[in-house]
């Protein structure tokens, strides 16, 4: 699920490569309520702006409402280098029980990258284990996060510090794949 918020031509470029890239998934947008440049690839609408943090959670209740496990969670004003394949990320997580989360890596040059070193990608074109991942570009194990019980919250920040507490404690893994 792409999470829009006046994102305009620039969710909709994002749309069309998820879909050709993937073409067996059902890639859906959530409009967060965009107050202008909207796109056009809208598949659920929110009446009521829920901020970053209640899109995550709105996201999260639109995938388990269809009868998903995981969701794969994509920011709409993400810029894909590679091509994503949500086959692979949800192939990690039928792989390993213990995984709750497996993130793309981000290129040295993203802002995020800068604050979130471990996530620049190392060229290795493999799979990390990592204590902390942002919610950027993601799949996500729903019945793990429904454990964990977010609240809803105007920003997103603190749902993926409370993913690595919650993990660690658990004896989880999350990781980050130089592969994508």
């Amino acid at each position: 699920i792409i999470l829009e918020y006046c994102g305009g031509d620039k969710t909709d470029k994002l749309y069309e490569e998820l879909c050709k890239t993937n073409p067996d998934y059902e890639i859906l947008v959530l409009d967060n309520a965009s107050s202008s440049n909207k796109c056009s690839c809208i598949t659920h609408q929110n009446d009521k702006n829920s901020f970053i943090g209640g899109g995550i959670l709105d996201c999260m209740r639109i995938a388990r409402d269809m009868g998903a496990e995981y969701l794969f969670f994509i920011p709409n004003d993400i810029e894909i280098i590679d091509s994503i394949d949500i086959r692979y990320f949800e192939r990690l997580m039928e792989e390993d029980p213990d995984l709750v989360q497996a993130s793309a890596s981000l290129t040295k040059d993203s802002n995020n990258a800068r604050h979130y070193t471990w996530m620049a990608n190392m060229e290795s074109g493999t799979e990390r284990i990592v204590h902390h991942s942002d919610l950027l570009t993601c799949i996500l194990r729903l019945d793990f996060i429904e454990k964990i019980g977010f609240p809803p919250m105007k920003s997103g920040w603190g749902y993926d510090l409370e993913i690595s507490y919650h993990a660690a404690k658990q004896g989880k893994k999350i990781i980050i794949s130089d592969r994508s």
